[in-house]
């Protein structure tokens, strides 16, 4: 049954000891939204989360969140989760303590992708496939003027990769950033 809380907040679905149990559905006054699993009266287990405002749940800015939570935070280790960010960003992978955290893919609106091993939300292993816009005085009516395919570490150009430019011509080798 359906049951209003003084906060705003109506849940509908399974109770233990005053506690949402087992399957349910939460909506916020703000108009998010949660669906799934609850234990002790927390996310926990397979779920999705659709956020309404930019900030409204783990500080992320995202709209919706599908995979598995721990504890009221995003955690899935088998790499099935997904974060959808305002603006159409997309992260799928895993997620331990609500942050993004081991095997991952990143793609951005642009094309741009990131893969790899994610540690405390940031990507410190992996290959990268991103566009960069150069100083003002470098690009041409806002076109792309470097695309980079390589070996990330922290996040940066470390170990091999290829360059290539707007000309097409492409620059091998080992990048150290």
């Amino acid at each position: 049954y359906a049951k209003l809380r003084p906060d705003g907040c109506v849940y509908e679905g399974g109770w233990k000891n005053g506690l949402y149990e087992g399957y349910g559905n939460l909506k916020f006054p703000n108009g998010s939204v949660y669906e799934g699993q609850f234990h002790k009266g927390e996310f926990h287990g397979q779920g999705t989360y659709v956020f309404t405002n930019m900030k409204s749940f783990q500080g992320r800015y995202g709209n919706r969140y599908k995979g598995s939570f721990k504890n009221g935070a995003f955690h899935d280790a088998t790499g099935s989760a997904s974060l959808h960010y305002m603006g159409g960003m997309v992260y799928n992978g895993c997620f331990k303590d609500g942050l993004r955290h081991g095997l991952g893919e990143l793609v951005y609106t642009d094309g741009a992708v990131i893969s790899g091993v994610f540690c405390d939300d940031h990507c410190t292993w992996g290959k990268a496939k991103y566009l960069h816009h150069l100083q003002k005085e470098h690009s041409v009516l806002g076109q792309l003027v470097e695309c980079y395919e390589g070996e990330l570490q922290q996040g940066k150009r470390h170990g091999n990769g290829t360059i290539t430019f707007v000309s097409g011509e492409q620059l091998q080798g080992k990048f150290y950033e």
